[in-house]
C-alpha cells in the first residue's frame, strides 16, 4: 500500500498541494494555507454545482500519511500540524467546507455578503469553529 501524501511546492505564491491516498497517481489541491497555526488543503472552483463528484476529489487530500511542504519532498510538516480530515472550498460564490468525517459539504459564507472586515473576521471565526470541532 502506497503512503498517503500531501505536498505544497513552494516555489509559487499560489502553489499546488500534492496528495497521494492509496494510489500511484498524485493528486493536486489548488493550495495548502496555514490556518489556526496547522495546515488546510484548499481547493478553488468556478462553481460547484458544475462538478460531477467533487467530494471524491477532496476526499483524496484527507488522512494522508505525510504532508511535504515542498516540491522535492524535503521539508515535511509535523503530522500534528495538518488539519487531515477537512478541505476548505471556494468557488465563485461561496466558501464551503468538506467533512471527511461525515461526507459532507457544507456552505460557510456567500462571498456578496461579505462587505465589511466584521464580515470576514466571522467567517473566519465560523471557519475554525468548523475545522477544530
Amino acid at each position: 500500500m502506497i503512503a498517503q501524501q500531501a505536498v505544497l511546492h513552494s516555489n509559487r505564491v499560489q502553489a499546488r498541494g500534492k496528495a497521494r491516498k492509496h494510489n500511484p497517481h498524485p493528486s493536486y489541491a489548488d493550495n495548502i494555507i496555514v490556518f489556526g497555526g496547522k495546515y488546510l488543503p484548499v481547493e478553488v472552483k468556478l462553481d460547484i454545482s458544475a462538478e460531477a463528484d467533487l467530494k471524491k476529489q477532496v476526499r483524496k487530500y484527507c488522512n494522508c500519511d505525510v504532508t511535504y511542504l515542498d516540491q522535492y519532498k524535503k521539508r515535511i510538516a509535523p503530522q500534528e500540524k495538518v488539519i487531515s480530515n477537512r478541505v476548505l472550498i471556494i468557488d465563485t460564490f461561496s466558501v464551503f467546507l468538506y467533512d471527511n468525517d461525515t461526507d459532507s459539504i457544507s456552505e460557510l459564507c456567500n462571498l456578496n455578503t461579505i462587505k465589511q472586515n466584521g464580515d470576514i473576521i466571522r467567517l473566519r471565526d465560523k471557519l475554525m469553529s468548523k475545522v477544530f470541532e
